[in-house]
């Protein structure tokens, strides 16, 4: 799994990493702070990709194998999604609250527009 790759390869390398599907990409660097949500749009539903804090990588990579044993659904976002919460202890949230908050969001899922087409790009702070 690509999680696991990044975590035992890059984790001290980047403090930020993005596992992004194959037709999803990144534009300039202006853009990269307009991953946005729609209002009401969960972050750990749907979407092109995943961004997550080293912290939360460090966190949930040692017990993937468990929860790829362990999967309810078909769907890779909601799978991590509940992978984060169980080992990393981050609870989802949604768009309006981190739009309301001025605290660092450890876990993301967007589903909001990604321009360009860069595959599995891990993003340094």
């Amino acid at each position: 799994m690509m999680l696991k790759y990044m975590h035992d390869h890059y984790l001290d390398k980047y403090e930020w990493f993005m596992r992004a599907d194959d037709d999803t990409g990144l534009g300039t660097t202006e853009e990269m702070g307009k991953l946005a949500l729609e209002p009401g749009e969960n972050f750990c539903m749907g979407g092109p990709g995943v961004i997550m804090s080293r912290e939360v990588l460090r966190r949930m990579v040692p017990h993937i194998g468990k929860c790829l044993r362990e999967m309810y659904t078909t769907h890779e976002d909601v799978e991590v999604g509940r992978c984060v919460r169980r080992f990393a202890g981050v609870q989802c949230v949604w768009s309006y609250e981190v739009r309301t908050r001025r605290k660092s969001v450890d876990f993301v899922i967007s589903s909001g527009p990604v321009i360009g087409n860069y595959d599995n790009v891990l993003l340094n702070a």
